[in-house]
């Protein structure tokens, strides 16, 4: 499907130019966090006339308003907003007033590596098709931290699928955490809307962009503490998927979702799960009494192979003795294959046959 896609990247005329870019921040209770971030990335390898940073703050939160204020950089503008209205919300209003080409939306929590944004930048140029790249989380897991090692495995792979589903047509939803948005694209979103990072870019995958992956855009974070923190974030994950489908039925339209194998394989059947499973009980319980102690069949006593495996009429074979070639007409019953001292195979039973 990769190679059949047809090759969009060609280089336009201005590409080597760096345009003038937006970062877009939303926060809330994150004083102790956001000038850390925001530093973060009006130190990116970019042309520093040429970053903006907005944020909006969510809420009556003055102390992450004045920690943003304290860096006194003429780069960086405060949008208060008293009444908490959630992050989607706040994007529409910080997004209305951006007239920058590009725009970087990052949550407040992430570090930023210094390339971060000059490769998402490079990737939204080098292709005029695309709507949306998404960055790679990366998480900075601790020594014995199971927890983490474990959710850090799970993100490799979705890094995979991700990477390999902007390969093949776009990628689904965006790291939340970094991603870069051609400012054209945009159109405002649901204010009650869970999972922005995914509705965003697959709107303009429904008005014919593309989204895709870059791996070398990379944003630090430390992965959950403890299963119930990782549990609230799955259940809020699964709560949004189904909101995309009442949000936008088009999603789930093949004539209207260029992207709609990949949506529904990749956000669809994970809302089946639990149906499939049951599925699976459900059979299993039927197919119980028709093939009884099926395990049985395969794991006979020891002596099994010892005993004549080849049918009645056959010699027993001595252990270690290993069986090439059974024709297959040859009767066997009950076989367990277990471990038996090897010995010297002698040259007469090269290839055994009824």
């Amino acid at each position: 499907l990769k190679e059949l896609r047809p090759d969009q990247t060609a280089s336009s005329s201005n590409a080597s130019a760096q345009p003038e870019i937006a970062v877009v921040i939303v926060a809330r209770n994150a004083a102790h966090l956001i000038g850390p971030k925001i530093r973060s990335c009006l130190q990116s390898h970019y042309p520093a006339d040429r970053i903006r940073v907005l944020l909006a703050i969510d809420g009556d939160d003055e102390d992450t308003a004045r920690a943003a204020e304290a860096l006194q950089d003429p780069r960086v503008t405060v949008l208060r907003h008293a009444q908490h209205r959630g992050k989607a919300a706040c994007l529409n209003d910080t997004i209305a007033q951006c007239t920058q080409e590009i725009l970087i939306l990052t949550d407040a929590r992430q570090r930023l590596d210094p390339d971060a944004i000059a490769h998402l930048v490079e990737s939204l140029q080098r292709d005029p098709a695309l709507a949306a790249v998404s960055g790679e989380l990366s998480f900075e897991v601790p020594e014995g931290d199971f927890v983490g090692q474990g959710l850090d495995a799970y993100w490799r792979y979705e890094k995979w699928l991700r990477r390999t589903e902007g390969q093949v047509a776009s990628t689904i939803g965006m790291t939340g955490a970094l991603y870069a948005l051609r400012r054209a694209a945009f159109r405002p979103i649901p204010p009650e809307t869970i999972l922005d990072d995914v509705l965003i870019p697959m709107q303009a995958v429904l008005d014919g962009y593309r989204a895709s992956f870059d791996a070398r855009a990379i944003a630090y974070d430390l992965p959950s503490t403890s299963m119930q923190q990782e549990k609230r974030r799955k259940i809020r994950t699964l709560a949004g998927n189904f909101q995309l489908i009442q949000l936008c039925p088009a999603l789930i339209d093949p004539r209207r979702n260029p992207a709609f194998l990949g949506f529904f394989s990749h956000k669809v059947c994970r809302l089946l799960t639990p149906l499939a499973l049951l599925v699976m009980l459900l059979a299993s319980a039927a197919l119980a009494p028709v093939f009884p102690r099926q395990s049985g069949m395969c794991a006979a006593d020891h002596r099994s192979v010892a005993a004549g495996p080849l049918g009645a009429g056959h010699p027993p074979l001595a252990a270690g003795t290993t069986v090439q070639h059974l024709h297959r007409d040859a009767p066997v019953h009950r076989v367990r294959f277990s471990r038996v001292p090897a010995k010297p195979q002698p040259a007469s039973l090269g290839r055994l046959t009824r």
